[in-house]
């Protein structure tokens, strides 16, 4: 009678274990954003689920080559809402690395211009800055909202 109480908890605390290690298992793999540390750098790289990355409708556009009027250079131009300002007041923008993965490049606002913002320095004309999910990406990245 003492053994089949001991094979009865036995087995009951390995299905209890089993189960456990499973859920943790579907819920690391459910997670919505992978953040790596990018080497050498402050900066991540954040890689979003396929349901994330629906949830949140990133949306991106080109950086985009402006003449302005009695200005010798073409400058870049971004949406402001791609725009990021961090605790310290430096801008960044969320640029495409990959499909569904963006790393934050630091820019040079030269000014403001209606919903553009003119750059000084910052991603490569035809780059893809995130204009929508900004704030999302960057939760995702520090942890804040978490």
């Amino acid at each position: 009678m003492n053994y089949k109480k001991q094979w009865t908890i036995l087995a009951i605390s390995v299905i209890s274990l089993q189960s456990f290690f499973i859920n943790t298992a579907i819920a690391d793999s459910a997670a919505p954003a992978h953040v790596e540390a990018i080497k050498g750098s402050e900066l991540s790289r954040v890689t979003l689920s396929e349901q994330a990355f629906k949830r949140i409708d990133i949306k991106t556009t080109q950086v985009q080559e402006l003449a302005s009027d009695g200005v010798a250079q073409k400058q870049k131009t971004i949406p402001y809402a791609s725009v990021l300002y961090d605790k310290h007041g430096k801008t960044w923008a969320y640029v495409k690395t990959k499909t569904r993965t963006f790393v934050r490049q630091s820019i040079g606002i030269v000014r403001i211009d209606g919903d553009q913002a003119i750059l000084s320095n910052g991603p490569a004309i035809g780059t893809n800055v995130v204009t929508v999910g900004v704030a999302e990406l960057f939760g995702s990245e520090t942890g804040i909202g978490h």
